[in-house]
């Protein structure tokens, strides 16, 4: 009920209580009306007893902060290790990162297939060691950076689940590496997460790296030690921009 329409039917019921009952009952009833009355404007104010949206007032906050578009403000996501692969509730900006459509995107000293053994969705994508002799001591996959430039002055963190492949040999410890990736392949700047030993749950790494050179943009690169035969999943790859 408005609280107008309210106050006004609580009116009508007191002029009517003065003529039945006295003047000094209807003193009574008037006081206790009056808090009524505010009581009732207070949970209106507030949203109590209201159908407002709870998540209004942060996405309000993300919309006036800049830190997500106002276009953008209703994709915040929880983070809900069970639920969408958001790390926190800022905006994912990679484009492909829950391989729903595949690995295609995705380069590195590896064979990557599409795998539906998923954390999340339907679909992972499946890193496995190449057979032939490695040219380095590692196997890796690598999305060779967003499509925008990074920003001088901005932090970005970077993360994605992984875990060991049913029926494979598992590799030796897995990192993410969050990377500063100029236009022709050289790595301005880095930060490594911690080595990570996989089991057949999916684990959490992740890596963030203020930006302070200018002329490159945001690369995630995902590599393990090689092991002849080895493979892993990964899965729900995030990239936030978190000043």
């Amino acid at each position: 009920m408005r609280k107008g329409s309210f106050g006004a039917a609580l009116g009508v019921v007191l002029a009517v209580a003065s003529v039945l009952i006295g003047s000094t009952a209807c003193t009574l009833l008037t006081s206790v009306g009056d808090l009524v009355i505010a009581t009732v404007e207070s949970d209106v104010d507030s949203g109590v007893g209201t159908d407002r949206d709870p998540d209004l007032g942060r996405r309000e906050e993300l919309a006036d902060s800049g830190a997500v578009d106002a276009a953008n403000v209703d994709r915040v996501e929880d983070n809900d290790a069970a639920g969408p692969p958001g790390l926190t509730n800022l905006l994912n900006l990679h484009p492909e990162g829950t391989f729903e459509t595949g690995c295609s995107r995705w380069r590195g000293n590896a064979t990557h297939a599409a795998s539906t053994t998923a954390r999340t969705g339907s679909a992972s994508c499946l890193v496995c060691a190449n057979a032939n002799a490695p040219p380095a001591p590692f196997f890796s996959i690598d999305d060779l950076g967003l499509s925008g430039p990074a920003t001088p002055g901005a932090t970005y963190r970077a993360g994605g689940w992984a875990r060991l492949a049913p029926g494979t040999i598992g590799p030796g410890p897995v990192a993410l590496t969050l990377r500063n990736l100029s236009s022709d392949g050289k790595n301005l700047e880095s930060l490594s997460s911690a080595d990570t030993r996989l089991s057949t749950e999916w684990q959490r790494f992740e890596s963030t790296l203020s930006i302070t050179k200018s002329g490159g943009k945001v690369d995630v690169y995902i590599a393990a030690d090689y092991v002849p035969g080895a493979c892993f999943l990964l899965d729900d790859v995030v990239v936030e921009r978190v000043d």
